[in-house]
């Protein structure tokens, strides 16, 4: 018997031992069961965290979510969830866009073909209503491995960047210089990984990677300022004075940004620029579980370079981050050079072989649609996206 034949057997299989359906009510309290192996032990933060993103998402266009899962019976072992986002380009001044989110199979019921299961009725649910592109954004290797073999196309890669600092960064630099020398490089390839290992899930939180910053901002009373909450208003404000050029972005008005941080798996510090109409925003981020000590710079804008450089500058004399990361693809060539200049540089897993590439992943849904444009934009042309981590559902 060929391989592919194997593959169709394995396939009919189980779809005969599995049933894929739509998320209704009834079955939420196996959902946040199920929702522990991926958003945490917390159940109710996880219920919180479920009906902000597939209920109250502004950009939703449907009641009911999308989420799609895999019963064994009656249990609840498998989960993929669609969300949208609302994007703008030279020519277009929103479109709506379906996103794949969350996707975890049962540990017990993995590799048996469930995560093409859920995700082909996502792909046909998009594509029912109308969306006219899916979206992958957040994928881990899995799921991107998964979708590149499925057809999907690789927009963008995030060019994912990397400040270390402290015990990281004394690792980082050994593993750099030990891989001439196989037994060294396999001792200092342990030694990194042990910092990321998972700790055994606990109902408490990961420790607060933002109380050095707090404490410090608080003693330092400059032009830059340090908050706990977003100023919807005033970023949108900014977003809008900044002004477009033209590649195609998520549109981040007050009732995006309202939403968008109150994420309840997520810590979030705010760095201002100026009063009610502010000069300069960054913001960064941090998993309240299984964060493995990473930050993550999710957004930053600014009227100038020089404010530009004063909100990263601050962050980095407050902060004292061990890991900081930012996507950079696309990033303006002295903003390129003002990271370069604070010591951030590319994953060192990138030059080792890995074929991991994080970036954007995309898949047309319309019958017939040959441009792949979206205003006067293409959506597989790299250079037309201006893309922030704030983007994607992983923050």
């Amino acid at each position: 018997m060929s391989l592919a034949a194997e593959q169709d057997v394995r396939a009919e299989q189980t779809e005969a031992e599995y049933q894929v359906v739509q998320y209704t009510p009834d079955l939420r309290a196996a959902v946040l069961d199920l929702s522990r192996h991926i958003w945490g032990p917390d159940l109710v933060r996880n219920a919180a965290y479920l009906d902000w993103k597939y209920i109250e998402n502004p950009n939703l266009r449907h009641d009911s979510p999308l989420i799609f899962l895999a019963l064994h019976g009656e249990a609840v072992v498998g989960m993929r969830g669609v969300h949208a986002l609302r994007v703008e380009a030279e020519g277009e001044e929103g479109l709506t866009l379906a996103c794949f989110g969350d996707s975890v199979i049962d540990p017990q019921h993995r590799k048996r073909g469930l995560l093409s299961l859920v995700s082909d009725r996502g792909v046909t649910a998009a594509k029912d209503l109308g969306y006219p592109y899916l979206l992958g954004i957040s994928n881990v290797p899995s799921t991107y491995f998964h979708l590149l073999k499925n057809g999907w196309t690789q927009a963008v890669s995030y060019d994912l960047l990397h400040r270390y600092a402290g015990r990281r960064r004394l690792i980082v630099q050994c593993y750099r210089l030990a891989r001439p020398v196989p037994v060294v490089t396999k001792l200092a390839g342990a030694l990194r990984r042990s910092i990321r290992r998972p700790k055994p899930a606990a109902s408490a939180e990961d420790p607060d990677p933002f109380a050095i910053l707090d404490r410090n901002a608080a003693s330092d009373r400059g032009r830059i300022s340090l908050e706990q909450a977003a100023r919807p208003a005033a970023m949108a404000d900014l977003v809008r004075r900044l002004g477009s050029d033209g590649r195609l972005r998520q549109v981040r008005d007050v009732d995006y940004l309202a939403w968008r941080y109150r994420n309840p798996l997520a810590r979030y510090r705010f760095l201002y620029c100026g009063g009610d109409r502010l000069d300069g925003y960054l913001v960064v981020q941090a998993r309240r579980f299984g964060s493995f000590g990473v930050v993550n710079l999710v957004d930053w804008e600014a009227s100038s370079q020089e404010i530009r450089a004063s909100l990263l500058r601050s962050l980095l004399k407050w902060g004292q981050f061990e890991l900081l990361r930012i996507w950079a693809a696309n990033l303006p060539v002295e903003t390129h050079s003002l990271l370069k200049s604070e010591r951030f540089g590319p994953y060192h897993a990138h030059h080792s072989g890995n074929p991991y590439r994080p970036g954007l992943l995309v898949r047309a849904l319309q019958e017939g649609r040959q441009d792949w444009s979206v205003g006067r934009r293409q959506v597989l042309n790299a250079d037309d996206w201006d893309l922030r981590m704030i983007y994607s559902d992983g923050f």
